[in-house]
């Protein structure tokens, strides 16, 4: 995502027993603060674009996509795959 306008989502949780407060800086992956029972645990500073420390996407084009499709070895990434269909099915329920 070149050339996006940095972006911030803070998300709050509550339990009898637990205060929790995140928040996320430019992409889902990227937390930035993470605070619990008014204790910081994480705090990093929102750097703009600035993608150091981030996810390395510079695989992710289409020829290294459809390599990765033909060559990878289902058994290798089949616990992985797996965790993230059972995830993302949850959330769409």
């Amino acid at each position: 995502m070149r050339g996006h306008t940095p972006q911030s989502c803070s998300f709050s949780f509550y339990s009898a027993y637990v205060e929790l407060h995140l928040k996320f800086a430019n992409y889902h992956t990227n937390i930035v603060l993470i605070e619990k029972n008014g204790k910081k645990l994480l705090e990093t500073e929102i750097n703009g674009e600035n993608e150091e420390g981030l996810t390395d996407r510079s695989l992710l084009d289409m020829e290294n996509i459809w390599n990765f499709i033909n060559t990878a070895d289902i058994a290798d990434i089949y616990k992985v795959l797996s965790r993230q269909i059972k995830y993302n099915t949850a959330i769409s329920e």
